[in-house]
Formats: C-alpha cells, structure tokens, sequence
C-alpha cells in the first residue's frame, strides 16, 4: 500500500487559539491607534443619564445627543416647564424634525417662542416660519435692546400702517430710534408722537415745512387713531396746484 514520509501533526485546537489571539492583538492596536488619533472629549463636570420607557424613546434620546437633551432640560426649566411628558414632547417633535445640534435646536426654540409670535401676529404672518436674518432682528429687538413685547407689537403695526406690508428692516428703524431715544413704554411713545405733532404744527404756522419725517411716529388722534386735520391737510396740499 505505500508508506508515509514528512509526515506534519497539528494541534488545530492550538491553532485556533493562536489565531484569536493575533486577531485580537490586531483589534487592539487598531484601536489604540484610533484613540490616540481621536480629538480629545470635552470634560464636563457633569453629564446625564436617561431612563427612558421603551426602545422608541431610548432610539430618540441617543438620536439627539447629549448636548440637545441638556439644552432642552435646561430651556424647559428656564421656561417654567418642568413636566417629563412636555420635555418628551419636546424630544420627539425634534428628533422627528431631524434636529441634532444645540445651535438647531436653539433655533427652533426661538420659532415657536412667545416673542416670535408676537411679530407673526402683528405682521399678519400666521404660520410663517421665519429666517435667520428674521429671528437676528427679534434678538436685537427683544434682547440686546430689551424692548417689552408691547412696544415690538406697536412698531410692526406702523410698519403695516406706512409701508402695507410686513418690513422688518423698516420696524427695527423704529424701534432704533425709540432706543436711542431712551423710550421703553408706550406712554413715553405717545409723549414722543405728541412732541412730533407740536414740533410740526409749530413750524407749519410759520409757514415753515414740516420737520424730516420720523419713522416712529404718524398723526393720532382719540376719536380713530388719526389726526383727521393733519390728514386733510396733507391731501388737500396733494390736491393743489
């Protein structure tokens, strides 16, 4: 039948086991490589962990990330809702709508906010969501010039009343001028618009022309709002040839 020569035994369970063990040393070096390489994590002196009920809820929470969870809680409470359910709300209306960031989520914040709607009101814009450049002039409004929703409502309203239409670069030149001015409430407003109506009546009676037309003011009067005399007036001088 023949014989056998160079006749090699294995061990295959040794084998087998050397080769985990190169596999998992090749792992290893891959990821120290890949941390070492990796940029540093932000430390925090605090981070959040959340129980959530059910596999929807856990896929939503990661889906967010942790800087959107934590600007959430802290907008909510700052808002005076402390509610688990409307934070829940909050959550998934954000993760349906895609939102991953702070920055996407602080913008989306200011959509639905108080001050926002109170422009769309005035300006007859129901529904419309607004741009960037938009929701800058509400921050500047409402923020940094820190005008009371009242007095933001009165300036869109004479932008629709003097340009019919809603300009947001025509009220923010209002209410720069009341800022300027030091006028914060609108009974300061109604002493700045009489002041207005006096300056142009005096010079009209020395047959002088009426001052540089300001922006934040328009001719009132008790009985509808305006000036019935001034506007004659003015159409009558219109009419005149």
């Amino acid at each position: 039948h023949g014989s056998l020569s160079k006749i090699k035994i294995d061990n295959m369970r040794e084998e087998h086991q050397e080769r985990l063990i190169k596999d998992a040393q090749k792992v290893a070096a891959e990821q120290a490589q890949a941390e070492a390489e990796a940029v540093p994590a932000e430390l925090r002196e605090m981070g959040f962990i959340s129980v959530s009920a059910g596999a929807g809820l856990s896929e939503i929470f990661s889906g967010l990330g942790v800087d959107v969870i934590d600007y959430l809680i802290t907008s909510s409470i700052e808002k005076g809702k402390t509610s688990i359910s409307y934070m829940h709300q909050i959550a998934i209306a954000w993760y349906r709508k895609g939102i991953h960031t702070k920055d996407e989520a602080s913008g989306e914040q200011k959509q639905f906010s108080s001050e926002a709607n109170t422009v769309r009101r005035a300006f007859g814009l129901s529904g419309h969501a607004m741009a960037p450049a938009e929701l800058a002039f509400l921050d500047k409004w409402f923020h940094e010039w820190d005008f009371p929703a009242e007095l933001v409502e009165e300036a869109c309203n004479r932008t629709i009343i003097n340009t019919g239409k809603a300009n947001y670069a025509y009220a923010n030149s209002i209410l720069e001028d009341w800022h300027t001015k030091g006028i914060s409430t609108m009974e300061q407003v109604t002493a700045d618009d009489d002041e207005h109506r006096q300056e142009n009546e005096k010079r009209y009676s020395q047959g002088k022309p009426a001052a540089t037309k300001n922006k934040s003011s328009f001719a009132f009067s008790e009985s509808n709002g305006y000036d019935d005399e001034a506007i004659a007036a003015a159409m009558f001088k219109r009419s005149t040839f």
